[in-house]
């Protein structure tokens, strides 16, 4: 209901405003309509949004459109939007997102919608070595595969670099990285090195 309230109360949210007053449609489906439209309202000039709106509402109220031939037509509406070159990086960027869902006691759902710049972070961490298998050994020496499936240690490498960046909010959280640092002796008459460099320490950065 939340979300009818928000698209009907837009300057151009006539059309459903009227189909769900009306009763022309269910209320679950003029949710759903709403909700995309909400989502694309930052996208488009008023006028493009209220002909989206029309077409929409009308979806909406049709009998012979089942619910899910009415969800197909919302991701299509987003996915024609995205599919325009010039428009694409700032739908995109309007459309970015992360939705909270519980599935059950003790399990909740996140679904993120990304812009590819976005995307590609997470993907750098989700296949980085985070998320690699980590066998380990058991007390006879023999090896015990990781038992986690593919999913999980994806979940688990993004959660880590989470928790890293919480731990210290004023840095971007990254893989720690050994470091050398070399010591060359120096001549200060002749102004040049005067002998063989060597590790002095090791450090993480």
């Amino acid at each position: 209901m939340h979300q009818i309230i928000k698209c009907i109360s837009l300057p151009s949210g006539g059309p459903l405003k009227h189909v769900a007053l009306t009763g022309g449609a269910p209320l679950h489906r003029c949710a759903l309509v709403a909700r995309t439209l909400s989502r694309i309202a930052r996208c488009v000039d008023v006028d493009h949004h209220e002909g989206y709106v029309q077409i929409m509402a009308d979806a909406a109220s049709n009998p012979d459109l089942t619910d899910a031939h009415l969800a197909r037509a919302c991701a299509e509406l987003i996915r024609a939007l995205l599919d325009n070159p010039p428009e694409t990086e700032k739908t995109a960027e309007e459309l970015r997102s992360v939705t909270r869902r519980v599935l059950g006691e003790g399990l909740t759902r996140f679904t993120i919608d990304a812009p590819d710049a976005a995307a590609a972070v997470l993907d750098g961490i989700i296949t980085s070595r985070l998320a690699a298998p980590a066998p380990t050994t058991d007390e006879t020496g023999a090896d015990v595969p990781d038992p986690r499936t593919g999913a999980q240690r994806r979940f688990d490498a993004l959660l880590t670099v989470i928790n890293r960046g919480l731990s210290n909010p004023g840095a971007p959280p990254s893989t720690a990285r050994a470091a050398v640092l070399l010591v060359i002796p120096f001549d200060p008459d002749k102004g040049k090195p005067s002998g063989v460099a060597h590790p002095r320490r090791s450090a993480r950065r």
